[in-house]
């Protein structure tokens, strides 16, 4: 395999740009919630499908669409992924495209991620012969936004399998135009279930790094979590009365971040 460097492989992004715009435009019309995105689905794949016959396009889940782009040559299998869903938003953004479905919009940016990846998907299609072998697996994920989500389904059906290497990208407005941020470790939010014996290592967590991040709002961190626990003690405060103890004693340090 050589050691060509993918930005070489490609021409540039200018070609699929307005593409994408019009892509990310379209899924923003018409969002579809977590385990619901049957024309979501059928719409990457018919535009995947436009991009030629090197581009293997399968539907291993439902409501998720995965596209191979094998090369023929020694090499690692890469995947890139997007989550397709949206959320039980009411849209009030008045924008020409926005949301057409009542109550439910793409207000955590996985129409950008949708769009995007479609946009790297037809590039690298475009430049199949340049690549410097092994494959890229383009995985489209339903249901990121209500636990336990589509990932899981994708897994089980073989979608990973033979991968070397995973990447995704989430898009976050408080980074400044033009920039990509990458941190070790975990990072942004996930849907999930918990049990008691989770949180006291969550709110410790928390606490610390409330603490550790100079731009961290632990104040308001605290309260949003302290409201959420207290709805929840509501209806449940023999399972629920611990975790608000654990998570009050260990971010009561904290409270001047």
């Amino acid at each position: 395999m050589t050691d060509a460097p993918t930005h070489d492989v490609v021409d540039g992004v200018e070609p699929v740009l307005e593409d994408v715009v019009g892509w990310r435009r379209h899924l923003h019309r018409h969002p579809e919630l977590s385990f619901e995105e049957r024309e979501t689905a059928a719409y990457i794949a018919d535009a995947l499908a436009g991009f030629g016959e090197a581009l293997e396009v399968e539907r291993p889940a439902e409501n998720s669409v995965v596209a191979h782009l094998r090369t023929g040559r020694p090499g690692p299998v890469v995947a890139l992924r997007a989550d397709i869903d949206a959320l039980p938003i009411d849209e009030q953004s008045g924008v020409d495209f926005a949301s057409e479905n009542a109550g439910v919009m793409h207000a955590c940016g996985h129409d950008g991620h949708t769009a995007m990846l479609l946009g790297a998907a037809r590039l690298l299609t475009e430049a199949r012969d340049r690549l410097p072998g092994g494959e890229i697996r383009f995985l489209f994920q339903p249901a990121e936004e209500l636990a336990p989500g589509g990932a899981r389904d994708l897994v089980a059906a073989g979608a990973v399998e033979g991968v070397d290497f995973i990447y995704g990208c989430h898009l976050w407005t408080p980074l400044e135009y033009g920039k990509v941020a990458a941190v070790p470790g975990a990072f942004m939010a996930a849907s999930d279930f918990f049990t008691p014996a989770d949180v006291e290592w969550s709110a410790r967590t928390a606490a610390q790094r409330a603490f550790e991040r100079e731009h961290f709002d632990g104040v308001g961190q605290r309260a949003t979590t302290d409201d959420f626990l207290g709805a929840i003690a509501s209806a449940k405060p023999t399972l629920t009365r611990e975790m608000i103890d654990v998570f009050q004693s260990e971010t009561e340090q904290f409270r001047r971040v």
